[in-house]
C-alpha cells in the first residue's frame, strides 16, 4: 500500500544525500518518512540492440532480449 503523506519528507532527505550512494542513509531517510526499503537499488540502464533495459541477471549476464 503506498500513501503520498510521508513523500516531501522522504524527497528533501534523498536531495541532501551525498555521493557515492550509501545505502543504510537511504534506508533510514525512508524509515523517517514511513516507508520500508525492500530491496537493493535497480541496476543502470544499459543499451543493446533492442534498445534501453535493465537486465534482471546482472551486467555480465547475456541480454535476454536481444541476440548479441
Amino acid at each position: 500500500m503506498f500513501t503520498p503523506a510521508g513523500m516531501e519528507r522522504f524527497f528533501e532527505g534523498v536531495a541532501e544525500l551525498q555521493t557515492p550512494f550509501d545505502p543504510a542513509a537511504y534506508r533510514a531517510i525512508a524509515d523517517a518518512a514511513w516507508m520500508k526499503v525492500l530491496g537493493p537499488r535497480l541496476p543502470r540502464p544499459t543499451r543493446c540492440n533492442s534498445g534501453w533495459h535493465r537486465r534482471p541477471f546482472g551486467m555480465g549476464a547475456p541480454c535476454p532480449w536481444s541476440p548479441h
